[in-house]
């Protein structure tokens, strides 16, 4: 009984503001700063049906056309409500260096720490204290956002994420990319992938997203992949 009423406990999610992203170190990766999450060359192995494995190498593009901006899930598993400890980097280098690595290929990665809500902030019972913990959360992606945009005013861009990253992200594309032109046309595609997304009833729109649809053609832009 005890665990049960500790699970999803915590303290305070309130602080003072966003972390600052221009600190390099408030970033997993930055294009043309090479790091153990985001190096310029990612070993691979490609295993056929007999179980054969081939081994290769992924290299970054010199000048890609595109620019990534990448957010990693939920990664702090800790059963209490609160924030993610920025200086706890090796689990969000880890997906960085999974997701982000391959990327490198087609654009520039850019890949923020954020202080993501725990685990235990899902079960919290406690529903300011645990709307605290994601508003949080959503303020630094906010913020890296729009670094990211002033570092990049003009290449294309491609929205990744998965789980809480991809939550964040599609609330960054509602209230920040669907309303602005400039904005719409330099974006190529969202790829919520672990997260809910709704439209309304018999149609592409009105939930989530609006005016963005599913991405359903090779050449489509302004739209997005989940699954």
């Amino acid at each position: 009984m005890w665990l049960l009423a500790w699970i999803g406990c915590g303290g305070s999610c309130e602080v003072e503001g966003p972390l600052d992203y221009g600190n390099d170190a408030h970033w997993l990766c930055l294009p043309g700063d090479p790091s153990d999450a985001c190096p310029e060359r990612v070993v691979t192995a490609t295993v056929a049906e007999d179980g054969t494995r081939t081994p290769g190498v992924l290299e970054a593009a010199n000048e890609p056309d595109l620019a990534c901006f990448i957010l990693y899930p939920t990664l702090d598993l800790r059963l209490t409500r609160g924030l993610q400890d920025v200086d706890d980097r090796e689990r969000p280098e880890r997906w960085a260096r999974v997701h982000g690595g391959p990327l490198q290929q087609v654009c520039s990665v850019y890949a923020p720490l954020y202080r993501q809500a725990r685990l235990g902030t899902y079960l919290s019972r406690d529903q300011a204290g645990r709307a605290a913990c994601f508003e949080t959360a959503y303020a630094d992606v906010e913020a890296a956002f729009e670094a990211f945009l002033a570092r990049e005013p003009e290449r294309p861009f491609v929205l990744l994420g998965h789980s809480q990253g991809s939550a964040h992200l599609n609330r960054l594309v509602h209230t920040h990319i669907e309303g602005d032109p400039a904005l719409l046309r330099r974006w190529v595609a969202s790829y919520p992938v672990g997260s809910e997304v709704t439209t309304a009833a018999d149609a592409e729109t009105g939930g989530t997203f609006d005016p963005a649809t599913p991405c359903r053609e090779p050449e489509q832009t302004a739209c997005y992949v989940t699954y």
